[in-house]
């Protein structure tokens, strides 16, 4: 039986590596811990370089009713130690590829690249940020295809969608008190959790995400996963999110 086997693992077409070229040198915490997850062999960064936050960078229209309501969760990610940018769309310019253009150069450009991008605004509406169509869904993932040509993220993304102002008020305000002051009465809903695949019009794709996640969760410790990929989505979800504390036992095996 063999004990040690040395892999020598040659690149043939296509080079699949995800490319790194952006000028900064830094690696950030959040890319750093994933890497320690999922890359083999991953090589810690050098004392000398550290690990240092990039930008959390929002986007939105401009509005100053908008700007305001997002003052607070702006304020405790600065208290969090990120650097923050607030841009608009009288900056960004209001096409997807305008704001990718505008998101890229930030990537190219600035001393600390954006980390997390985090898109302030419905896809429709008044207060509406373009997403990206692919294979028949709408998606925010090319706005994070900044190094390379590979598929692979190079930042975080995500979406605040709200359609009207008490809709963002409600956002920032749950936000900003589940990370501060988080309920501390009752714990066992840190380790609940609810996913929703709608394979209908994205595919199959949607429930195989969703399973992948569901197992994971279980191997961190999650004692109760609900899974909903048919029927009444919007009364499932609703009783999911409202059920209460069950067996983590019954919970881990029932679906």
């Amino acid at each position: 039986m063999a004990r040690r086997m040395r892999v020598e693992i040659t690149f043939a077409g296509e080079d699949a590596r995800n490319q790194n070229t952006t000028q900064s040198p830094r690696l950030t915490p959040s890319f750093d811990r994933m890497y320690r997850e999922m890359v083999i062999n991953y090589e810690e960064p050098a004392k000398a370089q550290g690990l240092q936050h990039g930008t959390w960078l929002v986007i939105c229209r401009n509005d100053s009713q908008v700007l305001t309501r997002l003052q607070p969760l702006v304020d405790w990610r600065k208290r969090k130690g990120y650097p923050v940018r607030v841009a608009t769309t009288t900056e960004t310019g209001t096409s997807a590829a305008q704001i990718k253009a505008f998101i890229q150069n930030a990537y190219n450009t600035w001393s600390l690249p954006p980390e997390h991008i985090v898109l302030a605004g419905d896809a429709n509406g008044t207060y509406a940020l373009p997403t990206w169509s692919s294979g028949g869904g709408e998606g925010d993932h090319p706005y994070s295809q900044l190094a390379g040509g590979d598929l692979l993220a190079d930042a975080h993304v995500g979406r605040l969608s709200f359609e009207t102002l008490s809709e963002l008020d409600i956002i920032v305000a749950k936000t900003v008190n589940y990370e501060s002051t988080p309920y501390m009465g009752d714990t066992a809903w840190y380790r609940r959790a609810c996913l929703v695949g709608d394979p209908s019009s994205s595919g199959y794709s949607c429930v195989q995400v969703m399973q992948w996640i569901k197992q994971r969760l279980l191997q961190i410790g999650y004692t109760s996963v609900d899974t909903i990929y048919g029927g009444s989505f919007v009364s499932q979800m609703t009783t999911a999110l409202n059920r209460a504390t069950r067996s983590s036992a019954t919970a881990a095996t029932t679906r």
